[in-house]
């Protein structure tokens, strides 16, 4: 409802996305609207956050109404901050909109309390470069973007965590399509693959339990 509303009711200019997803909500804008690509370039390669960010900003130029849609929350999204700030720096007027974060609704969806019990303390782990696994002491870890399932695994229990303890991983959360693995950290790699599953959220501790 929130991102219908800012296209029909907004009447944005441009609207700019990193998404295929997005494509089917541009049917409630009007048809001159001007569609902004700032997820990958003419390659197939992802754009850094500094073209993204500069990509919002041009977008802008003319006095121009401007849609950014980014999946979940703004601000939990690898470049909302970035693009933010680009537009305080260029003197962009903006209104962030918040929503519901990845890292909170997909677990939920599985059934996974990330808080359960008290004095559980909670981290999330940008998971698409390489990681020092031996920082994060939490007990919940909640990995995004896990490009390489094994490499993390083996990296938390190098660093000290048990290969017992619960995971979780999450393909096509909050959808109809949605699918959960649960394993433990040293099996979570194998059961993943012999499953066929691209999990976007991997969720780790005795709250998978």
């Amino acid at each position: 409802v929130t991102v219908n509303a800012a296209i029909a009711d907004g009447e944005p200019d441009v609207v700019v996305t990193d998404s295929e997803d997005h494509r089917a909500l541009l049917n409630h804008a009007r048809a001159d609207v001007d569609v902004i690509d700032c997820g990958r370039d003419e390659d197939g390669l992802p754009l850094t956050a500094a073209v993204r960010s500069r990509r919002v900003v041009s977008a802008s130029k003319g006095g121009k109404r401007v849609v950014r849609l980014l999946d979940g929350d703004p601000f939990t999204h690898p470049t909302g901050a970035d693009e933010a700030l680009a537009c305080a720096k260029a003197g962009v007027p903006f209104e962030v909109v918040p929503g519901v974060a990845d890292v909170t609704a997909i677990p939920g969806y599985a059934g996974i309390p990330l808080a359960a019990g008290r004095k559980r303390s909670v981290a999330i782990v940008d998971a698409s470069d390489r990681t020092d696994w031996s920082r994060h002491t939490a007990d919940t870890l909640v990995l995004l973007r896990v490009s390489e399932i094994a490499e993390a695994a083996t990296g938390l229990v190098a660093a000290g965590r048990s290969a017992d303890t619960p995971a979780a991983a999450i393909a096509s959360g909050a959808t109809v399509e949605q699918r959960t693995v649960v394993s433990t950290l040293g099996k979570l790699a194998a059961d993943v693959s012999a499953a066929k599953l691209s999990p976007s959220v991997v969720v780790i501790g005795d709250v998978v339990n």
